[in-house]
């Protein structure tokens, strides 16, 4: 029998990307993807189990993503940017061109999480940033749930500022 997460925090965002580069995807696809099961394992399950299966997956989806600003991806921790008021032109760039493909999400991720260089108490420092090609590979492996709740700080933060400069420029 197959077990479900009880959240995106464990399915990889590799596979998610590879699931929605499927044109038309069916539960099968879904569960092979997200779950790396194979087709002759799933093709012994009951059809039933199938349906419940994928039905809990599409619930995962439907819950608020928390932002979460540290994780760990085979042994090495990696920190989002510490402090937004210092991005650089090249990472606001690059975050920017790659949070809005999902095919590039892994490189967006890499933008935002890199190696935490030094740490002290709940304040860190990371890797300096020269790209995306360092890291990218290596966020595919990153949690889905990790992944969702930083595009949607980065979603609402630009919202915000989309408002606040409306409110200023009326004012």
């Amino acid at each position: 029998m197959i077990s479900v997460p009880i959240s995106l925090k464990y399915i990889k965002l590799g596979n998610y990307q590879k699931f929605l580069q499927i044109e038309n995807p069916s539960t099968e696809d879904l569960i092979k993807c997200l779950l790396e099961v194979s087709s002759p394992d799933l093709a012994r399950m009951k059809a039933s189990d199938v349906d419940h299966i994928a039905a809990e997956l599409n619930e995962l989806f439907e819950v608020d993503h928390q932002f979460v600003n540290q994780f760990e991806v085979y042994g090495k921790r990696f920190g989002f940017i510490p402090k937004l008021d210092d991005i650089t032109y090249g990472e606001n760039k690059d975050i920017t061109n790659y949070i809005n493909d999902w095919g590039n999400m892994h490189k967006a991720m890499a933008v935002m999480f890199r190696p935490i260089t030094k740490r002290i108490g709940d304040k860190y420092d990371i890797f300096p940033y020269n790209g995306s090609k360092a890291f990218g590979d290596l966020m595919k492996f990153m949690p889905l749930g990790i992944a969702l709740g930083a595009m949607d700080f980065f979603y609402n933060l630009a919202h915000d500022l989309v408002n606040a400069t409306q409110h200023s420029i009326k004012q």
